[in-house]
């Protein structure tokens, strides 16, 4: 018995040590914000995480409260464990900004109280607030800055995009599937007003009819400019080089694009080689490149390319190639070298499903 009463009494006490050992130390004070009179206040209370507080800033009388995500809670699990806690609020352009700890990121609309699924990705620091780069698939990107939303080759689908911002603006840089895909484009589109879509000649003769009344269709020629929404943008020829691939992106056919956002040029290369026009590229903050055989460069010519045109910063894309290998990041890296002053950024452009 006294042998039974011992056991009994271990087994209390792994499992309230168990249960102490899960139980999380509270999250660190969120620091609110104020806007126009309102405080904005993340509780993170027990069951509460998630949630926006609007407080009277003066009396801190509660006005509203808004969910801005939830968390499923595994019933077998410990709940606490698994409590996803706000970790940063801001305010932008009259919008609340909301990150929590698995640097989620969402935006609530102070008028309407809707809430977006904000992008997440890398942020650079611009004239016009912060750039924020984020990764799709393969060749399809998205760019955020000064309340601007810009596409480029988005293929997929809509549900691709699902919970993402729609585009103010969409760059095509040539016909290719992996590139250009009408179904995506229609998703797209608001479901009023036309979408703006900057594009090759090539592009514009397959655009159907049923696309044509939902978007504003803009032709730019390799070395052509022009300015949308207070963006610049500049075609550049992309095309091989090499002897026998010229068949892929013959020369003429293809834009590459020179974005002007927020006083940093932005180079989306499309699929290219390392061509005299991307060699001739001056005060590129950030550029995309891609690395894929047969159809792009090679990891040697992109960094030869790099060290010469000497963009800030390098994101590789477009980097599988058809038979399921990837360009080798590290060697890129080693190839441009820390003497060149260039950061290549490698990101996952090949998600899991």
């Amino acid at each position: 018995m006294k042998t039974f009463s011992l056991l009994l009494g271990l087994l209390l006490l792994a499992i309230t040590a168990s249960e102490a050992w899960a139980k999380r130390a509270s999250p660190k004070p969120v620091p609110p914000v104020v806007h126009d009179g309102v405080k904005y206040v993340a509780p993170n209370a027990n069951g509460r995480q998630g949630r926006i507080e609007a407080r009277n800033e003066k009396t801190g009388e509660k006005l509203w409260e808004a969910v801005i995500y939830t968390v499923k809670i595994d019933p077998n699990l410990e709940a606490d464990v698994q409590w996803v806690y706000i970790t940063g609020l801001a305010i932008h352009d009259g919008r609340l900004h909301v990150t929590n700890e698995k640097n989620e990121r969402y935006v609530l609309d102070l008028k309407t109280r809707a809430v977006e699924k904000g992008l997440s990705g890398d942020r650079v620091a611009t004239d016009q607030g912060v750039l924020v780069v984020h990764p799709v698939r393969h060749a399809s990107l998205l760019l955020q800055c000064s309340g601007k939303t810009i596409y480029a080759d988005p293929v997929g689908g809509g549900e691709a995009f699902a919970g993402l911002p729609r585009p103010d603006l969409v760059l095509v840089t040539h016909i290719h599937f992996d590139h250009f895909d009408p179904t995506t484009l229609a998703a797209l589109a608001p479901p009023t007003g036309q979408l703006t879509i900057i594009v090759p000649k090539s592009v514009a003769e397959k655009i159907p009819e049923t696309l044509r009344g939902k978007t504003d269709v803009k032709i730019l020629a390799n070395g052509e400019k022009t300015e949308v929404q207070g963006i610049g943008i500049e075609a550049v020829a992309a095309y091989n080089i090499t002897p026998g691939k010229e068949k892929f992106h013959p020369q003429g056919r293809d834009n590459g694009y020179v974005l002007t956002l927020g006083g940093k040029r932005i180079y989306i290369a499309g699929d290219t080689e390392d061509t005299a026009e991307m060699r001739a590229l001056k005060d590129i903050d950030i550029a995309f490149l891609p690395m894929n055989q047969p159809y792009t460069m090679t990891v040697s010519k992109a960094a030869d390319a790099i060290r010469q045109f000497k963009p800030k910063i390098v994101y590789p894309y477009h980097y599988r190639s058809g038979n399921g290998t990837m360009a080798d990041m590290a060697e890129l890296k080693r190839m441009v070298g820390r003497d060149s002053g260039v950061e290549i950024r490698a990101r996952d452009w090949y998600p899991k499903p």
